[in-house]
């Protein structure tokens, strides 16, 4: 493409339909990631607390009863 070229009303039409699909997509791998975060936060959590209620360690608690 000649870079002196102005797009074409075609080309930047694609070019926005485009864009619009990546940030529907860019979104939707961002909310993913935060619901993977947010369970494993959730998960690390719960263990940290039942190894305290059961007084052994993480370590143990996850080796043992996950």
């Amino acid at each position: 493409m000649d870079s002196d070229k102005p797009l074409s009303e075609e080309e930047i039409k694609t070019f926005i339909t485009t864009f619009k699909s990546y940030i529907e997509r860019a979104s939707v791998s961002e909310l993913n990631y935060i619901r993977r975060e947010s369970n494993r936060k959730y998960r690390q959590m719960y263990y940290q607390n039942q190894a305290k209620k059961h007084n052994v360690s993480l370590d143990y608690y996850i080796s043992e009863f996950t």
